[in-house]
């Protein structure tokens, strides 16, 4: 397949007067290529009403569009970035590498040019943070209705705060969600409340069709499962420290259609239940101090 992009050309450079990025796309395997300097970028990433359409801006400068793209790959480098990917529509997968320094991620409806759009990933969305204490994951449904969805696979680590927020009312499957059809898989090291929301990891309205896997660094945490809704196992190593794990967010009670595998560790640590959530299974938890 052909593709007609910039003229014919595969590369082009975005420069702005204190940072330099470069996009690359390689028109043969349809995959956009995005790196990044030592310095501290901002890149804005937006869909456009087709998919595979792709418009990117580098420290709000001009910006360069694509289309027939399938994949995308972002490199950052060091420096603290700001990656926002705004209505982006793929077929394939979105793989992000965020680097040292202290770093934001942030995946929604909104378009910096345009009417809301929702997010759709074919395939994986895997998000590699550098492992620093002010690194943070936000998801959030914008738009009543716009939605979420990746359809495998979606993967975080090495954040300090992850933040998936839909926009429903219940644990039932709702068009303005946060819909993962794969697994989900959080790793991280350090936790903070880096969006002061009170939780270092926070579900709202978030459906995942695979398992669910949270494995937690050292420091508290305060995890919330809310209005959600899992299909499969969901498991969960708070990690030391004072922990917290909600299963629900006040009268917003979640769904598990498998069973739930919670283990305290170290620290002085307590999971909130509910009678109101629904468990095919009871529920497993160990090394909590306090069950409520």
């Amino acid at each position: 397949m052909k593709y007609n992009l910039l003229v014919g050309l595969a590369a082009c450079v975005l420069s702005a007067p204190a940072a330099q990025a470069t996009v690359t796309l390689t028109a043969g395997e349809g995959t956009l290529v995005i790196k990044g300097d030592s310095a501290s970028d901002t890149v804005d990433i937006d869909g456009v009403p087709a998919v595979g359409g792709v418009r990117v801006r580098i420290n709000l400068g001009a910006a360069a569009t694509f289309g027939g793209i399938r994949d995308v790959k972002v490199k950052m480098g060091a420096g603290d970035d700001v990656l926002n990917v705004h209505g982006l529509s793929l077929g394939g997968n979105l793989k992000v590498v965020m680097g040292d320094g202290d770093d934001a991620f942030s995946l929604d409806n909104s378009l910096t040019f345009g009417p809301p759009l929702s997010v759709f990933i074919g395939g994986d969305l895997q998000i590699g943070m550098g492992g620093q204490s002010a690194d943070f994951v936000g998801f959030l449904s914008t738009d009543s209705n716009s939605s979420i969805h990746i359809g495998a696979s979606l993967r975080i680590k090495g954040a300090a705060d992850v933040d998936l927020d839909g926009g429903g009312v219940s644990a039932d499957l709702e068009l303005v969600d946060v819909t993962i059809g794969g697994d989900l898989i959080i790793d991280s090291i350090f936790s903070a409340d880096l969006d002061l929301d009170g939780f270092t990891v926070d579900f709202d309205d978030v459906n995942v069709g695979g398992e669910t896997s949270l494995t937690l660094g050292d420091g508290p945490d305060e995890v919330m499962m809310g209005d959600s809704h899992f299909a499969r196992a969901v498991r969960v190593k708070m990690g030391e420290g004072d922990d917290a794990l909600y299963l629900h967010r006040g009268l917003d009670f979640s769904q598990f259609d498998d069973v739930v595998i919670a283990n305290g560790q170290k620290g002085d640590d307590m999971v909130e239940d509910d009678p109101s959530n629904h468990h095919a299974n009871p529920p497993v938890f160990n090394g909590f101090e306090t069950v409520q």
